[in-house]
């Protein structure tokens, strides 16, 4: 009669130090962003997200990426959405608002990962679900003509090809301005997120 084989069994001891936030051999699942941000400036065509570390320039306001341009040892990142994030640095006047429009029809973001075509390509305005941009000054006195409104979130979901990142997987988010932004955004903030499922083991 073959030996019968009984699997080992851990001891109270062993799952207890395993089911703790520090195990070495289970992974958390994390509902999470990654988020990184830039300056806008009239002479920079292209800005470059998510390679810049926490520490290496930037505070944990501006980005929280662990590492510059990939996910440290222990991670991999299911991404279900990107969004868009946007702060004046000063008042603006309704000039500026046209211009801003301007940027949101005359700018793509692409999600790159070294070796690939891009993953996602868009235009910021269908990025921020901007249908209608449309800057008016009153023709006659007291006039108040309600506008189509769009549906502005700033938030694309990925809803049935969420894009997965591993663990040392080199990646970036480039955006690019296919025609120059107005000096007058100058020092606004434009701040990139990536929301999803993060397993990680600690």
């Amino acid at each position: 009669m073959p030996k019968q084989i009984i699997p080992s069994r851990k001891t109270a001891l062993q799952r207890m130090q395993e089911a703790n936030s520090y195990s070495k051999t289970n992974a958390e699942f994390l509902t999470w962003s990654y988020y990184d941000q830039i300056s806008l400036l009239s002479t920079t065509l292209t800005h470059t997200f998510f390679v810049t570390g926490t520490g290496t320039g930037k505070n944990l306001s501006q980005t929280n990426m662990p590492t510059s341009g990939q996910l440290p040892q222990g991670q991999s990142f299911v991404i279900h959405e990107i969004g868009l994030l946007y702060s004046t640095d000063t008042v603006s006047g309704t000039t500026d608002l046209l211009e801003w429009y301007k940027v949101l029809a005359n700018t793509t973001v692409e999600f790159k990962v070294t070796g690939k075509d891009s993953l996602f390509t868009i235009t910021l305005q269908e990025l921020c679900g901007a249908s209608t941009l449309f800057a008016i000054t009153p023709t006659a006195a007291g006039d108040n003509i309600s506008q189509i409104q769009p549906w502005y979130r700033g938030v694309w979901k990925l809803k049935k090809y969420p894009i997965t990142i591993g663990a040392t997987q080199t990646f970036n988010i480039e955006m690019v301005h296919h025609v120059a932004p107005s000096a007058d955004l100058d020092g606004n903030l434009v701040k990139l997120f990536l929301r999803g499922d993060l397993r990680r083991l600690s």
